[in-house]
This record gives structure tokens, C-alpha cells and sequence, in this order.
């Protein structure tokens, strides 16, 4: 099941009605506040490869690499630039993705989670999702790709834990220890982390920086602003299943008011109920 296709066909169509209006209002991007898509693949499997290879084909002149998102935010294009990430380092995608990249000469960044290589997931996943089975990259092939001009290899936790329900220890240790195998393994400086589930805080934003990364990556709305040398990426899932029409309007900004429409869910989920504000009122009980 593709990123919209998750709640049925019928919200799959409503939402893609409101982002062809977006776009129509926006001028087809080119009015579009937000300058750079960043979209979050997972696995390509061979029956993904040629739908892989349009989406790239499409974006393939305004791709850029991560580390020129903070230059790009300033610049005048007609449409957003396009930065292209793969989370948990699959070794499908070293036949059915990273030689279209190649061939395009796409920058790339490969998320690796670093206690889980040349193996099948052993974090929490679905048993029906379509990565369970997929193998993981060696730390041999790992290192290949890595010596690619145009891939970069960065961390995505040393075992793929939700950061949230752990100790402050425990989460210290997965951004550490991930960040130190890799640097190890590659030879060179490791500053880009990628949150395992998209899920995160400002705490361990700030968590992950004091670690020595520079750049983290979220799949939630925008975190909020840093400088230059910290920088929050939110991104947006993608697969090569989705429509044509669903992947064109997406690396054009017509599907950015879903962050709106998240922020909005969120802030109705953290509001208390009607009941806790009575109980807590009679109660006279501190907030919190």
C-alpha cells in the first residue's frame, strides 16, 4: 500500500483534489513558500524499477543535495528543488535504484540503521509491510555505495527504536554508537540522522545536535527554524507505487498543506479533553 492510499481510495481522491487546487493556486509551484521536496523512499523492488526510474527521470534537473537545502530556501526557481533519501539502506536498491540515480547523476543520501546490516528488519515493522522480507545492505556493499560521488551515507539509529519511549540513555547510545560505526566503516565524518518512524521532539532534536549531527530529518511538519549548521528537514513519503499525477503534484508543493492539516490533528490531540479540564478545575490540581 502506497503513502496515499493508506485511509482508501475515496480520502486518496479528496486529497488529491485539494492538491490540484493547491497547485492551481500556487501557479503550478511556482508561488509555492516551500523551495525544496524532501521525500523519504524505504526499498525498490524490481517490480518498482521502471516507475522508479520516470519519478527520477521527472525530477532529475532540479535534484539537489541535501546539504544545499539551506542555499536553496533563498533561491528563486519557478519550481521547488528536489532532494532524494532512502531510510534503512535496502539492498534492492543497489540493483533497482542506484543505477538510475547513477546514470542521472541524482545526489542521494542512504539512511543506515548499523546493528541491522545483511539482514531482514529486526525492528518493529508489520509482518504485511513490503520490507519485512527485504534484505538490508552488508557493511561491504555499505561502503561500496558509499564510495559513490553521488551517495551519501548517514544514520538512521544503531537499531530503529522508537527515540520517544526510550530512556535518555538508551537514545544518547543510538545516535552515538550509529554515528561511530559509520564513521568508522567510511572513513569520514557522519553529520546527517534520520529519525527511525519520522518521529520525534524538539528533545531529541536538540539530543541529536549535541551528538555532533548537524542535519536531522523528520517526517513530521516543520520542527521549526535552525541556523545553517543545525538544520530541522521534514520530509514526505514516497514509493514508486503512487500515481503519476500524485508524484508530479508532490515535488511541485501541492500536497505541503498536508503538514497544516498534521500540525492541526496534533494540536487537537494535545488539547485536554472538555473532562480533564472539569476534573482538574474541581480537583484545583496544578497543570502540568
Amino acid at each position: 500500500m502506497n503513502v496515499y492510499d493508506r485511509k482508501g481510495l475515496v480520502v486518496r481522491l479528496v486529497y488529491l483534489a485539494i492538491a490540484l487546487v493547491w497547485w492551481l493556486i500556487t501557479a503550478r509551484g511556482r508561488l509555492s513558500k516551500t523551495r525544496v521536496i524532501t521525500l523519504c523512499y524505504h526499498g525498490v523492488t524490481a517490480q518498482q524499477k521502471n516507475r522508479f526510474a520516470k519519478q527520477m527521470a521527472h525530477i532529475s534537473k532540479r535534484a539537489i543535495s541535501c546539504d544545499r537545502i539551506h542555499l536553496q530556501d533563498k533561491a528563486i526557481a519557478a519550481r521547488p528543488a528536489v532532494c532524494i533519501t532512502f531510510d534503512d539502506a535496502f539492498a534492492n536498491l543497489l540493483d533497482n535504484a542506484l543505477p538510475i540515480i547513477c546514470k542521472l547523476d541524482i545526489p542521494v543520501i542512504v539512511f543506515a540503521v548499523t546493528e541491522n546490516m545483511g539482514s531482514t528488519p529486526r525492528w518493529k515493522i508489520d509482518y504485511d509491510h513490503p520490507d519485512a522480507g527485504e534484505l538490508t545492505m552488508t557493511l561491504e556493499q555499505l561502503k561500496r555505495a558509499s564510495k559513490e560521488t553521488w551517495c551519501s551515507i548517514a544514520s538512521h539509529s544503531a537499531t530503529h527504536p522508537r527515540l520517544s519511549e526510550l530512556p535518555d540513555e538508551a537514545v544518547e547510545r543510538e545516535l552515538i554508537q550509529s554515528k561511530i560505526a559509520l564513521e568508522n566503516l567510511l572513513g569520514e565524518s557522519v553529520y546527517d540522522f534520520a529519525f527511525p518512524y519520522g518521529v520525534c521532539s524538539e528533545k531529541l532534536i536538540s539530543k541529536a545536535f549535541e551528538c555532533g549531527y548537524r542535519r536531522v530529518y523528520t517526517l513530521s511538519p516543520d520542527a521549526g527554524k535552525r541556523s545553517k549548521d543545525q538544520q530541522i528537514i521534514s520530509r514526505m513519503t514516497m514509493t514508486p507505487d503512487v500515481w503519476p499525477i500524485e508524484f508530479r503534484l508532490t515535488v511541485t508543493g501541492a500536497y505541503a498543506w498536508i503538514y497544516w492539516l498534521r500540525k492541526i490533528c496534533m494540536w487537537i490531540q494535545e488539547r485536554p479533553s472538555e473532562t480533564s479540564k472539569t476534573s482538574a478545575f474541581e480537583l484545583q490540581a496544578p497543570r502540568t
